[in-house]
């Protein structure tokens, strides 16, 4: 019973025009009251230049122009009398809405929402809800339902700021932080202790390396000795089987669009292999003697001693994938010295090897290790620790 009674009472508080709750009632001489905007809206469109009257929106009753004076039609409506009656319900009704509701319409603030629109998240009245702009985001449902609908993401919600509460905290707790900028300073320590402790057994392997050199250039003979010369074919031996392997297997097994595609190759290979069996065939007193540097050891002499640099970070989760002596990656090469990098450091890519068998290549190890043509001893750079063959 009550219901109704609201019902019917806010049924009264509607303007019979724009049919939302009146706002500054006008009474007019048949009793009727509009809004005073919709009423001067309705006098302009109906009535004609120089017209003196017009007719009631709801009982079509004829009502005169309030003052005769008045020339502008706009100005009929606010002459007519403020319905005082409406005026003093309106306040008393809003009065009992601000005590038992505080969800109100997003666009008229004196009426309940009744309803919620899930796309534009806004609270709305019946009126507004009937009227709103449906477009594909548009979800509108009665208030009850749409909370139980958002009720996973209110709690996701609430967690959200429960740990944002908790992450303040830490940040306010400074002892933590000073426990871990400590042990992040030690780890940085020992992995400068480790790249010294490398760097001097590289260094002591770079002195036994030219020991060994000086000793083959002090002490060599006129000839090839036995031992060196079989080394040399043992050398080009196994790369020849290595590559007939691979061409036997490529021959048998691929289509004949891949081999043709890769016999430039192995012609190639074939070129450099002929080369390699003509020097070794070569023997003859030696005339001269060169050293012919490893050119990566060469590039490293040249970087002036830059190991790296330090990274300040402000994030709270640094990076700790970082390879221990990933130089390109971590080091600042421009500027040695302190590098401060807010978030992360950039990681080189993983390794993809390729797909497509690889033809063996001895040119390096002849260019690395031979001297001149006129030279008998073609392998004398190669040292144990330096990857060359056996």
């Amino acid at each position: 019973m009550a219901g109704v009674i609201e019902r019917g009472v806010k049924k009264e508080l509607e303007c019979g025009i724009c049919y939302e709750r009146f706002r500054n009632p006008k009474l007019l001489p048949c009793d009727h009251s509009f809004c005073e905007e919709c009423l001067t809206n309705h006098i302009v469109s109906k009535v004609p230049r120089g017209g003196r009257s017009f007719d009631c929106p709801m009982c079509r009753s004829e009502i005169e122009k309030p003052f005769h004076g008045i020339e502008s039609r706009r100005d009929w409506a606010k002459y007519f009398p403020t319905d005082r009656f409406l005026v003093s319900l309106l306040e008393a009704v809003n009065n009992f809405e601000e005590l038992h509701s505080h969800a109100v319409c997003y666009r008229h603030s004196r009426d309940n929402a009744v309803s919620f629109c899930m796309g534009c998240m806004i609270l709305m009245c019946q009126g507004c809800g009937k009227r709103h702009h449906a477009n594909e985001n548009c979800r509108i449902f009665p208030i009850k339902l749409a909370f139980r609908r958002l009720k996973p993401e209110l709690k996701d919600l609430k967690k959200t700021f429960e740990h944002q509460i908790e992450s303040i905290a830490s940040l306010m707790n400074r002892e933590i932080y000073a426990e871990s900028l400590e042990r992040s300073k030690q780890n940085a320590l020992k992995d400068l202790q480790k790249i010294e402790e490398k760097a001097l057994a590289f260094c002591n392997d770079i002195k036994e390396n030219i020991k060994e050199l000086r000793r083959s250039i002090k002490h060599d003979g006129g000839f090839r000795s036995e031992d060196q010369y079989q080394k040399q074919c043992k050398i080009v031996l196994n790369h020849l089987e290595a590559t007939k392997k691979a061409f036997e297997s490529q021959y048998t097994q691929r289509h004949a669009d891949e081999i043709l595609n890769d016999l430039a190759k192995f012609r190639a290979q074939a070129n450099e292999y002929q080369k390699a069996m003509d020097l070794i065939a070569l023997d003859g007193d030696i005339r001269e003697i060169r050293f012919i540097p490893n050119q990566g050891l060469k590039k490293v002499l040249l970087t002036k001693g830059n190991v790296g640099s330090i990274h300040i970070y402000y994030d709270d989760n640094p990076d700790d994938d970082v390879s221990e002596f990933d130089q390109d990656s971590v080091a600042n090469e421009r500027l040695p010295g302190i590098n401060i990098r807010p978030r992360t450091v950039r990681r080189r890519p993983p390794f993809q090897p390729h797909a497509r068998f690889v033809l063996p290549d001895i040119r390096e190890e002849f260019k690395q290790a031979r001297v001149e043509r006129t030279s008998h001893r073609m392998f004398t750079a190669w040292h144990p620790r330096s990857g060359g063959p056996p």
